[in-house]
């Protein structure tokens, strides 16, 4: 699974911006830099130090939204770019 990240504004591009997400225990958690959601009662990592590409077409389909973890992403995407 992955979090598409870019805005809903370049959809007509072919490709997006996205982050994967891994099982809870699969990677050690970095505080602010991988933010911990729950799909169906299942826990993961937000991997967003291992950015991707991927063609739209790629893409299965929608599982939920992230949404309501703006904040975190955010928070994530500035500790990656900004260091802060």
């Amino acid at each position: 699974m992955v979090v598409i990240l870019q805005a809903d504004l370049l959809n007509a591009v072919e490709t997006c911006v996205v982050a994967p997400l891994v099982p809870f225990d699969a990677l050690p958690a970095i505080v602010r830099l991988r933010p911990e959601f729950e799909i169906s009662g299942e826990r993961y990592r937000l991997l967003t130090d291992r950015l991707s590409v991927l063609a739209r077409k790629d893409i299965g389909a929608v599982v939920t939204s992230a949404k309501d973890r703006e904040c975190d992403i955010r928070r994530a995407l500035d500790l990656v770019f900004v260091g802060v």
